[in-house]
């Protein structure tokens, strides 16, 4: 049996009595927005089985109310192998086990970086690492504007929401968010020297959504080939200071005579 070099147990994070009720109004406006949806796609399609969607949905979502409130987790390492569990009650509901040969980093993550841009999938260990629908809604808006997802975002944006470790599984990375002690990210450390604190991301991503991020929060995406490159949007501005140099040093009577000859076309 492998030593066991390090461990640490997350117990579910206490609700407030506020948090707990704000939670239960969400699901519940949640619930009553997805009824009128359903009620209508009813009388559109007739079809009255699609109210089965509305039931699974409601235990999806009350599910997902307790794992955020009654859920914790379990990190083992040992030298061949990081183990994560996730822990509802005494229960364990998930494990997910990484052969410490396939680590290619663990480091920092901060709530504007959409892993999904750069590894094939992503497993949140804890629920008070996840992104939240805050961030999400930043994701969608910054196709829109990148100010506008800026603007929502704040500084939530460049917070950092815990550690990710970025691995190799079937010749494609993956990744999994979770919420290191320092005596476990010590532990790594002394096992993985130089994948702590490694930035593995690649540059050339070209991906649409990839490249709207980094037109919203550029310093967490280097890896990303901006749609318009640096040096084409320097000489944009360049080209118009120029213009309106040449605006300003026109004289007034050339602007009124201007003003004339279009009138009389």
């Amino acid at each position: 049996m492998e030593e066991v070099l390090a461990q640490q147990r997350n117990a579910a994070r206490p609700v407030t009595g506020g948090a707990f009720l704000k939670g239960v109004a969400l699901v519940i406006v949640k619930l009553a927005v997805a009824q009128i949806a359903v009620n209508l796609a009813i009388v559109l399609s007739g079809v009255g089985l699609l109210n089965v969607a509305f039931y699974l949905y409601a235990v999806w979502l009350m599910v997902s109310f307790m794992r955020r409130t009654v859920a914790g987790s379990a990190y083992v390492l040992r030298p061949q192998t990081l183990s994560f569990s996730k822990m509802l009650g005494d229960s364990t509901t998930s494990v997910v086990e990484i052969p410490t040969k396939d680590i290619v980093s663990v480091r920092e993550i901060a709530y504007g970086e959409r892993l999904e841009c750069s590894v094939r999938r992503v497993t949140v260990i804890d629920a008070q690492a996840a992104q939240g629908a805050r961030m999400r809604l930043c994701y969608a808006m910054s196709l829109l504007s990148a100010r506008l997802a800026r603007k929502i975002a704040g500084a939530l944006a460049q917070r950092t929401r815990g550690y990710v470790v970025v691995y190799m599984e079937e010749g494609r990375r993956q990744a999994c968010v979770f919420l290191p002690d320092e005596a476990f990210l010590a532990a790594l450390s002394s096992l993985l020297p130089g994948k702590v604190g490694l930035d593995e991301r690649e540059p050339g991503n070209e991906t649409v959504m990839a490249r709207a991020l980094e037109r919203a929060f550029p310093a967490l995406y280097p890896f990303v080939t901006p749609l318009v490159s640096k040096e084409h949007e320097q000489a944009a501005r360049e080209e118009i200071a120029r213009q309106r140099a040449r605006k300003k040093r026109q004289p007034s009577g050339e602007k009124v005579d201007g003003a004339a000859h279009r009138r009389r076309k």
